[in-house]
């Protein structure tokens, strides 16, 4: 019996309804299989720790490239000054989809109907710990409070916070500490507290205290009274801190100053704190605020996480991916492939639909989402060979 040269053009949509009794196991493939992922799992049984980060980026969508670097070692990072309205938030999604964010928006209405920005906050978690983070209520439009649960121990909550500048004058500040200091005394009954944020003020007690000739006088000692009355201290100027002083350091060249805090309970810092730190410079950071990291014990639930990705047909180039399947098929040996019986067409269905995920790898763009979808208006012209 001769071949059959059959030359058949078709559409993407077309190869997915001929196979149809393989069109479950070629999206499962290429969901599943083919597409790369990024699995993310912290090793809580061998290092039993979780890593906490807080900075002022000073604008969040300047300073994204060093936030990613960032959160590469950091499990939660806390952020004042996103500098985001509430109709852009989404931007946070997009620094790395391995994290899960909450956030809080502060902006004005100027007298001429220009919208303003102002501070902010925002954290953002692994999505491995999803099981573990519960958002809790806003402060305002100046903090947030995030719950983070420990099988079998204290449950932990990070208030992330950006108080008011100086230039707000000193009530503003008065009145946000004065809040603070009740939540604090609320959440400490269930828990161990973790304060953190751009307090816009330095405290002057702690070994590494550092001082600062213009600050207000009034402002520094409320902050102290504050940690005094909850029994907290600042891991910046404590001994058990590593890194740089200062963690601010103005654009005009001025003397660097101290005013960003990780606060916990002296007794909370000896029973879970392992190492705490100011981080230096680094040359992706565009904030004149550095961050300030925290590595505690503790076990939380947690599951792993695969981030997918599906193919942007709307954005390949048609002519390309033609070529290239063309290719695949030769090189598979597909286009000489004799037909006996069904097993010799489940293993040509199988071929082609590798042939198709492997050009797809190769030459079409992705984006990191779950589902897949295909252009049906995409054309591929390959020869097959059947009896």
């Amino acid at each position: 019996m001769g071949r059959l040269n059959t030359t058949i053009y078709v559409s993407v949509n077309t190869i997915l309804t001929f196979f149809r009794i393989h069109v479950c196991v070629l999206i499962g493939i290429i969901i599943d299989m083919s597409i790369p992922t990024h699995n993310t799992k912290i090793n809580m049984d061998k290092n039993n720790h979780i890593t906490i980060a807080s900075l002022n980026c000073r604008g969040v969508i300047s300073s994204c490239l060093y936030v990613d670097n960032l959160l590469r070692y950091t499990d939660i990072l806390c952020l004042q000054e996103h500098h985001l309205f509430n109709d852009n938030t989404h931007f946070m999604a997009t620094i790395n989809r391995e994290f899960e964010y909450d956030i809080v928006c502060s902006s004005y209405i100027r007298a001429d109907g220009a919208r303003i920005r102002q501070g902010g906050v925002s954290v953002l978690w692994r999505r491995s710990l999803a099981l573990a983070v519960k958002p809790l209520s806003k402060i305002g439009d100046y903090g947030q409070i995030l719950q983070l649960t420990r099988p079998g121990e204290k449950t932990v909550f990070i208030i992330n916070v950006y108080l008011p500048a100086a230039n707000h004058g000193y009530a503003p500040f008065e009145e946000a500490l004065s809040k603070l200091r009740d939540l604090y005394y609320y959440y400490s009954q269930s828990g161990l507290i973790i304060l953190c944020g751009d307090f816009n003020s330095h405290v002057s007690s702690g070994e590494r205290s550092l001082h600062s000739p213009n600050a207000d006088r009034r402002r520094v000692d409320l902050l102290q009274r504050f940690l005094d009355d909850t029994n907290q201290i600042s891991l910046v100027t404590s001994s058990i801190c590593t890194g740089p002083m200062e963690t601010y350091y103005p654009y005009d060249g001025s003397r660097g100053t101290q005013i960003d805090h990780v606060m916990m309970h002296a007794s909370d810092v000896t029973d879970y704190v392992i190492s705490t730190r100011v981080h230096g410079d680094h040359e992706l950071n565009t904030s004149d605020h550095v961050p300030i990291s925290v590595t505690i014990f503790g076990t939380f639930p947690q599951y792993n996480v695969k981030t997918k990705a599906m193919y942007r047909w709307d954005k390949a180039d048609p002519s390309l991916y033609e070529r290239m399947l063309g290719q695949e098929i030769v090189d598979r040996g597909l286009s000489n492939m004799v037909i006996h019986d069904r097993n010799d067409i489940d293993r040509m269905c199988d071929a082609i639909t590798q042939c198709m995920i492997d050009s797809s790898n190769l030459v079409v763009p992705k984006s990191q989402y779950i589902c897949f979808f295909y252009s049906s208006n995409l054309e591929i012209s390959y020869i097959i060979h059947a009896m």
